[in-house]
């Protein structure tokens, strides 16, 4: 590890086979990453795109989960700090032979990458517009949560210019705001296919926080809607079982 270790933690997934190392007080992954990481099983041989990879763990998980099946995964981050330490992660994991990882703007992406060159994009954008959401006195996570750095439309824009055509792309996004996404993607020629909802419990009595979306450059219409995914049995509970089986080593 280069970076300095007295700002780093190192943690781990599926039973400390596979570490991430993070900045203490800066952007730190949740749950949102290993959901989407693992929504969208990838073609043989794909070519994936993590947008806005922050610390890398996406493209970890990616990487562990289906290395085998041969995918080349690339990253791309606009903070300088997390592209190095996303680096690094997938050094200290030896995937360097599978991923690649570029410190770049994704509002400028065709500088860094061809059009339509990549089979699946994965991402989970900055949630909250300038003026929303819980402001963060910490400046990297700030920008991570926070759309300074690049607009819903900005990351909608970059992964159909660089999506192939039938390609696939997936995000997470607020369940409230879900309108908003699905009218900005078709915007964008990515066509709604799959959503599912996130609730916390069965028995919780708020709305769901958050939804996964796959969407499909120049798809036709018509939407699967999956049923609910459940993070937790009950209130403060043990993980349901789905979401034990996206942290489970053997992913089954």
């Amino acid at each position: 590890m280069n970076s300095s270790t007295k700002n780093i933690t190192n943690d781990t997934l599926f039973d400390g086979t596979l570490s991430c190392c993070q900045h203490k007080e800066g952007y730190r992954f949740s749950l949102d990453a290993v959901l989407v990481s693992q929504f969208l099983k990838p073609a043989k041989e794909a070519r994936i795109l993590d947008l806005g990879c922050g610390c890398g763990v996406i493209s970890l998980i990616l990487a562990y989960r289906y290395g085998t099946l041969g995918v080349q995964i690339s990253s791309l981050e606009y903070q300088p700090a997390l592209a190095t330490l996303a680096q690094e992660n997938i050094e200290n994991n030896r995937f360097t032979d599978i991923c690649e990882v570029v410190q770049g703007d994704v509002r400028n992406i065709l500088k860094y990458f061809a059009p339509e060159s990549f089979d699946q994009i994965v991402c989970n954008p900055p949630f909250f517009k300038l003026g929303h959401g819980r402001t963060n006195k910490n400046i990297e996570a700030f920008e991570a949560r926070h759309q300074v750095n690049g607009t819903l439309d900005d990351f909608l824009y970059g992964a159909s210019r660089v999506l192939k055509n039938r390609g696939n792309c997936v995000f997470i996004y607020p369940a409230p705001d879900s309108v908003d996404f699905f009218t900005a993607a078709r915007a964008r020629r990515l066509e709604p296919k799959r959503i599912q909802y996130i609730y916390n419990h069965p028995e919780a009595k708020s709305d769901a926080r958050l939804c996964l979306i796959q969407c499909q450059k120049n798809g036709g219409a018509g939407v699967r809607v999956e049923p609910p995914f459940y993070v937790y049995n009950s209130e403060n509970g043990e993980y349901h079982q789905g979401m034990d089986l996206l942290y489970d080593s053997k992913g089954e």
